[in-house]
């Protein structure tokens, strides 16, 4: 497992438990605590970039390899996500959902698999992260609906403390 915090982040009271061992016991590949909409500027092309990804005869098998993904069930989990957070607005564009990466755990070898390098790969290579300025935090949410289960490889690590990142507050329930 591999926890990343930023420095300027803050856990502001004790942990209520473990997340290693809800990572763990739930055989999760990927935690996490809050998601944002990103500017338009930080993400201009990288939909287009990861709906042409899905098309590639490469990719649909590297998708069938892993997790016995289809590009169409990668679409469906990438709509479940973003049905999570529209508020009435439709498609990714006008989202532009990601996955706060200040805090999140991610489990070693689905980061080091040879499929998660090669969608990494294909991304650092399209330019983007240099033209852009696309940022971990959206690719992470399309790595995680590309090629995890939303309901069984991935986890909402919200309820675990009280999160303090740049003035967001995450509050567990239970206080």
């Amino acid at each position: 497992w591999i926890l990343r915090i930023d420095t300027d982040s803050f856990i502001l009271t004790p942990i209520l438990s473990d997340p290693f061992r809800t990572m763990a016991s739930g055989d999760y590949s990927y935690g996490w605590i809050a998601a944002f909409s990103d500017q338009h500027y930080f993400t201009t092309g990288l939909y287009e970039h990861m709906d042409g990804w899905l098309n590639k005869t490469s990719t649909k098998k590297l998708l069938k390899t892993y997790n016995n993904r289809t590009p169409y069930k990668a679409r469906q989990t990438l709509k479940q996500w973003l049905e999570t957070v529209q508020d009435g607005h439709e498609g990714w564009n006008h989202v532009r959902m990601c996955l706060a990466t200040n805090f999140f755990i991610i489990k070693t070898s689905w980061w080091k698999s040879k499929p998660y390098q090669q969608f990494f790969k294909d991304l650092e290579d399209s330019g983007g992260f240099y033209h852009y300025r696309w940022g971990d935090a959206c690719t992470h949410l399309f790595a995680a609906a590309y090629f995890l289960d939303l309901e069984t490889d991935v986890v909402r690590l919200d309820d675990i403390m009280t999160y303090w990142h740049q003035g967001t507050v995450t509050v567990p329930r239970e206080f």
